[in-house]
């Protein structure tokens, strides 16, 4: 159920505070202020003062010829169609996206791609992005991004699908001790205490100050002598 609260009336003496900004730009302070900012006229001004409008044109043409940034592509293209006398500019942003059809990040790829056809799919779909993308700065294939992909896995309750990410990242970063630990766990909801075991060891190898490994190992061995 959505929720209304009735905000109290105003004191009518006192110090008075503004309950929004709607409220706000009512005030005699806000029309002040806004007066001295844009005052009337300031679109006309004539001569060499450089104008808003013209500060704003001056700073697109500058992006526009901007190449020192890596991986970037041209922005600007003229069409040979032409409006009111002078060639039309349109402009698109590539950089941010380094050649991504929309800035996403890698979870969330992997993660469309899993709902739509699966965990091998989506598997595959990580091989094809680090062909493509690996280096560019537009995705992390650093080992948080399988980590956390796997652990969304087993929020859906989809522990064998976990398990599969969290191998395939310790195939990408063996010398992790988080990423075995990550496995282990895996494994540990899939209900193979034997490889949980097996794994929170090898975590423990790489990291022995792996605290979980070391309190999980406990649980285990004494799960298994009861």
């Amino acid at each position: 159920m959505k929720r209304i609260f009735n905000h109290p009336q105003a004191p009518a003496t006192g110090r008075k505070y503004w309950r929004s900004l709607e409220e706000f730009a009512g005030t005699p302070e806000f029309r002040a202020r806004l007066e001295r900012e844009f005052p009337q006229g300031a679109a006309e001004l004539q001569g060499d003062e450089v104008t808003r409008r013209g500060f704003m044109q001056f700073m697109g043409a500058s992006l526009a010829n901007d190449t020192a940034a890596p991986h970037s592509v041209p922005i600007m293209a003229i069409p040979e169609r032409q409006s009111s006398g002078s060639k039309r500019v349109n402009m698109s942003c590539e950089t941010c996206h380094h050649g991504r059809p929309r800035p996403t990040t890698l979870g969330e790829e992997l993660g469309e791609r899993y709902e739509a056809k699966g965990i091998q799919a989506a598997l595959d779909y990580y091989t094809d992005l680090k062909k493509k993308f690996y280096g560019q700065g537009g995705l992390d294939f650093g080992e948080n991004s399988l980590n956390q992909f796997g652990y969304d896995l087993l929020e859906k309750k989809d522990a064998a699908g976990a398990v599969k990410v969290f191998k395939r990242n310790a195939e990408e970063f063996p010398q992790s001790g988080n990423v075995w630990d990550s496995l282990a766990e895996g494994f540990m909801k899939a209900g193979d205490l034997k490889q949980a075991e097996e794994n929170y060891k090898k975590s423990l190898t790489l990291d022995p100050a792996n605290d979980n490994a070391k309190q999980m190992l406990k649980k285990i061995k004494e799960s298994t002598e009861k």
